[in-house]
């Protein structure tokens, strides 16, 4: 089983860091990956059940291909922009539930994220969240529809992880998508 993430733009290697690591670690690097934040800064500051820490102590993983999110955008008429991803073995990773949670991304009309959108990682309940949702199509068109530029990762379940990741270890491949 794999997790994906985003190679950053002006990836400086090899680790990759949780956004409050990143802010002392490498700080230049932080000042540009906040703007992504700009009016939704309370996403920092919440909460996340199981693991006893907040969003922005987390590794951010993409529980689905980003193929599949490419075949999403591109469904909607929406241009898709080759990027690199870190394709992430969840064994050698060793997640569990005290390192790691699913967040599952609920469609919501209104309203922040819940409680209840988290539930502690286990690769069974993994397993059953590697299709991208209805709603990230939904999303898309609607973001094509009215010009607007979308939050890549909308309605796509992820698996929040309480670590850093060397990205040379083994288990840890980069692909092209």
């Amino acid at each position: 089983m794999r997790v994906y993430h985003i190679l950053p733009k002006h990836f400086l290697g090899p680790m990759l860091y949780p956004f409050n690591q990143l802010q002392e670690a490498l700080p230049d690097v932080f000042a540009e990956q906040v703007t992504k934040y700009r009016g939704r800064d309370e996403l920092l500051e919440y909460r996340i059940p199981f693991l006893d820490c907040y969003w922005d102590d987390l590794l951010h993983l993409s529980a689905i291909h980003p193929a599949q999110i490419r075949g999403a955008m591109e469904a909607s008429g929406m241009a898709w922009k080759m990027n690199y991803w870190f394709e992430i073995d969840v064994e050698k990773l060793a997640l569990n539930e005290t390192n790691a949670a699913i967040f599952t991304a609920p469609f919501r009309t209104q309203g922040a994220m819940q409680d209840q959108d988290f539930i502690p990682f286990n690769g069974e309940r993994l397993q059953m969240l590697t299709s991208i949702p209805q709603q990230s199509y939904e999303y898309f068109n609607h973001a094509k529809a009215y010009d607007e530029h979308p939050f890549l990762f909308n309605y796509i379940p992820h698996v929040l992880y309480r670590g850093t990741l060397d990205t040379t270890a083994t288990g840890v491949t980069r692909i092209a998508v």
